[in-house]
């Protein structure tokens, strides 16, 4: 079964599912964290907002998963990516 999307995560996975890469960045400290979370890592506020991370950028690595943990496993096989996106995210 996969993951259920979350009220803090359905942004991201809609982005995800039109082909977009986003991220959220904090608005009160203007840390980027790149998967959603209710909270920022850096000074606890909720107050954030997903931003486009682009088209273009430079692929350091990337990886297939083959074999997926739970919740992920039905679709697999997929590809993790480190990536450095042109405009800074």
């Amino acid at each position: 079964m996969l993951m259920e999307p979350t009220r803090e995560t359905q942004p991201y996975w809609e982005a995800v599912k039109d082909g977009r890469v986003v991220a959220q960045r904090c608005r009160a400290c203007g840390t980027l964290a790149r998967s959603p979370r209710r909270f920022c890592p850096s000074c606890g506020s909720d107050d954030a907002a997903l931003e486009e991370c682009g088209t273009r950028g430079t692929v350091h690595t990337f990886s297939v998963v083959q074999r997926a943990a739970p919740g992920f496993h039905l679709e697999a096989p997929f590809v993790v990516a480190l990536v450095d996106f042109d405009n800074g995210h």
